[in-house]
């Protein structure tokens, strides 16, 4: 099983949840062009909570969320 797949299943077991009161901040995984949604990145929310309308930034680009999914592809 390789890391990924691991934390998601040890953060579902041990029931983890993010400060809903605090700004997200975490790390860029991925990031590429798609033709029908236009830019779209991997993130991984290391503190806090993300919303639709925040604003992220990663160097020197920047962006809003307009849609967020998990990692089985639901809204």
């Amino acid at each position: 099983m390789n890391c990924w797949k691991r934390c998601l299943l040890e953060a579902e077991l041990l029931n983890l949840k993010a400060n809903p009161d605090k700004p997200a901040s975490g790390s860029i995984i991925e990031a590429s062009l798609d033709k029908g949604r236009g830019y779209v990145a991997t993130v991984m929310v290391q503190a806090g909570t993300l919303h639709i309308g925040d604003i992220m930034l990663a160097g020197s680009n920047y962006g809003r969320v307009k849609a967020i999914y998990d990692d089985t592809g639901r809204k």
